[in-house]
This record gives structure tokens, C-alpha cells and sequence, in this order.
């Protein structure tokens, strides 16, 4: 085999180096955007109450789906012991998705804390936080709510709500749905009125108070609870609403995130 000396070589030699690819950088703007919303998320997980109200006669406690995760979303649950000894509850879920859902949620969380320290009937504190989520916001936003005051020893329960509000009861004998009229969510209007209806929860027995993101538009959700309430209300573990979510989260076939409840249980 002849052999060509670098004179005879008519095509420029080329040299091939192994190289190992560089690292894709993120931009600092998406690095910093990212820790912001975790952050944010962060700080939504610390601002919701953990420790269950204690009330005389009653288990209540609230949880909402995703709340343990890195994504914003506009679920919200609260509860405050009034003066007079009643608790006040709360359950409710903003429009929207991300830091606007989030945003408003906690503003809806702040204003009920202030509120909740005055006497008001149901009816009353709802077009109080009507009118606070009217006036802070541009017309663009919107929450479904229910307020709930509930006395120690009662079995009546005294709420008022807004937007997508469902309400499970469920004894010995079954769970059913209760009927609940179709309102506007708060935010639609700056002068809004707001009815008072009472619900009779008897011993062994429990409601549930579920608020539905706007997202979620499928009713799947409500045979899935309902199933799940009626097959384990006997041997659900405390807390019952943390319990509650973490069933109906592993058997939708559908994103529930920010979907919110409430559960009282009768003693």
C-alpha cells in the first residue's frame, strides 16, 4: 500500500476532538421565577390552619387537594373561635389559576380573620367579603365561599355561601347530597345579598362542605366522595378532611387541584 506524504493530500486535514456537551444553563430569570413560586407556595401551605378548632360536640377539620405540593392554586379553609364561644369556619376556592388564584385566596383569608372577630350573622360577613373582593380587584376576580358559624353542643349548623358550593350530609341510614341554590361567586357585584340556611347534623353523623375550582368541570367528583363517604364514614381515621382528600385525589381521573372541604363530625 502506497503511502501519501502531507505534500500529496489535496483535502485539509481535519482534527476530531472527543468533547463532552456543555451543560444547558437555565436563565437566572427562570431560576429566580421558580423560587419565587415556591416560595409563594410555601408560604400558602404555612398560612393554612393544621390544628383541628376544639368545639364542644364537634371533630372539624379542613383540607384541600394539592395543598402539599409546589403548585399555586386558589383553595382555602379557615376557622376562628368568636367571642361568644361559636366557631367560625370557612371553605372556598378563588378563580383562576397560579399567583392570581393564590393572591386572591390569601386576601380572602386575611379578610375573613378580620371579620370573624365582630358579631355577624353568615349572611352579613359574606357581603363584607364581597365587598373587600370587589374593591380589591379590577372586576377580574372571583371566589366560590361558604361561611359556617356553629355553636358548642348545637347540632345546627348556620351557613351562607357563593359560586360553586356543594354540601354532603351523611348518617347511619346513607349520605346524600343536599341541594344548594346557584348563586354568583363573590366579586360578581358590588352590592350582593346572601341567604342564611341552617343544616341539623346529628350524632354518629357528619356534613361536608366542598368548594370546586372552575377548572374542575366534570361532576365525577361528587359519586366518587360520596361513595367514598358512605363506604368508610364508620372507620374514617382523624382528621377526617385530610383523610377525605387523599382518597378522592387517587381515584379521580381529573386535576382537582385547589378543590377545598370542610368536615364536621357530630360526637
Amino acid at each position: 500500500m502506497a503511502l501519501l506524504t502531507l505534500s500529496e493530500v489535496t483535502q485539509p486535514l481535519r482534527v476530531y476532538r472527543e468533547t463532552t456537551p456543555a451543560p444547558k444553563r437555565v436563565p437566572a430569570a427562570a431560576k429566580s421565577a421558580g423560587s419565587q413560586i415556591a416560595a409563594a407556595a410555601r408560604y400558602r401551605r404555612e398560612l393554612q390552619l393544621r390544628m383541628p378548632p376544639l368545639l364542644d360536640g364537634w371533630d372539624v377539620t379542613g383540607a384541600i387537594v394539592g395543598s402539599d405540593s409546589d403548585k399555586l392554586h386558589g383553595g382555602l379553609y379557615d376557622w376562628s373561635m368568636c367571642d361568644d364561644g361559636s366557631l367560625a369556619v370557612a371553605t372556598g376556592c378563588a378563580a383562576g389559576q397560579g399567583m392570581a388564584a393564590a393572591f386572591a385566596a390569601t386576601f380572602l383569608i386575611g379578610a375573613l380573620r378580620c371579620h370573624a372577630s365582630y358579631q355577624l350573622s353568615a349572611p352579613e360577613l359574606m357581603g363584607r367579603l364581597n365587598g373587600n373582593l370587589w374593591m380589591g380587584s379590577t372586576g377580574d376576580q372571583f371566589a366560590s365561599l361558604v361561611y359556617a358559624r356553629v355553636c358548642p353542643g348545637d347540632s345546627q349548623i348556620a351557613l351562607s355561601h357563593a359560586g360553586r358550593i356543594h354540601c354532603l350530609l351523611a348518617g347511619p341510614d346513607g349520605a346524600a347530597w343536599l341541594e344548594a341554590s346557584q348563586t354568583e361567586p363573590l366579586g360578581t357585584e358590588p352590592e350582593s345579598s346572601f341567604q342564611q340556611r341552617f343544616v341539623r347534623v346529628t350524632q354518629k353523623s357528619l356534613l361536608v362542605l366542598a368548594a370546586v375550582p372552575e377548572t374542575v368541570r366534570s361532576t365525577a367528583w361528587q359519586q366518587s366522595l360520596g361513595d367514598i363517604v358512605q363506604r368508610r364514614q364508620a372507620g374514617l381515621p382523624s382528621p377526617l378532611a385530610n383523610c377525605l382528600v387523599t382518597e378522592l385525589e387517587s381515584s379521580a381521573s381529573t386535576d382537582l387541584t385547589g378543590f377545598s372541604l370542610l368536615v364536621f363530625q357530630r360526637l
